[in-house]
């Protein structure tokens, strides 16, 4: 069974696949992802390739969990974020200018391409958390590489999973959760 833990930066997603039982394919962060300290470093000269890299990088752990769900359906594979909500920070960085037009276009292209090729999850937990708290929740937990997110960032990530997540409720369960409680409730639920 593939299980999508999917939310904004912050919203507990790791915490969740944490607690719960089952294979977990975390996402890339500063140990996994070389670009990602460079994104933060000059996010226009970067965000191209840093974009592709998690791009590349959740392409991989999903066909393994893929793979690993057909030989073992009882097994439970739990995605920490997903090539499905990859195309929400490529569109923020365009937005903002991070990432040109024509850059853009390359990721869609690749992201497109990649995702013809694999399953939909067979649900998604889709963590739901304030812009406002998330970005009190980055202070606290004071990751060197995410210094630069600004709250305007995670309402634009937020925006862009609310439209990424009505295209995904057409092709699998999405279960929201109220990340704002305990760790404990949040588990729960």
């Amino acid at each position: 069974m593939l299980v999508l833990i999917e939310g904004n930066i912050s919203a507990s997603k790791s915490t969740v696949c944490d607690g719960l039982n089952g294979t977990k394919y975390p996402e890339p962060l500063e140990k996994e992802n070389p670009w990602l300290p460079l994104f933060y470093e000059d996010p226009k000269r970067n965000g191209t390739f840093m974009q592709l890299y998690t791009l590349f990088y959740r392409y991989k752990q999903w066909k393994l969990a893929q793979a690993r769900s057909a030989m073992y359906p009882d097994e439970i594979q739990l995605l920490d974020r997903s090539l499905f909500f990859d195309a929400c920070f490529a569109l923020v960085n365009h937005e903002i200018g991070n990432i040109s037009d024509r850059e853009f276009e390359l990721y869609m292209m690749a992201h497109e391409t990649l995702q013809e090729q694999i399953y939909f999850p067979n649900v998604c937990l889709w963590l739901r958390v304030r812009p406002e708290i998330c970005l009190e929740r980055l202070k606290a937990r004071s990751r060197s590489c995410e210094v630069g997110v600004t709250l305007d960032s995670l309402e634009r990530l937020e925006d862009a999973y609310g439209r990424v997540m009505r295209t995904l409720r057409c092709k699998c369960p999405v279960v929201e959760i109220d990340a704002e409680q305990s760790r404990e409730d949040v588990l729960h639920d």
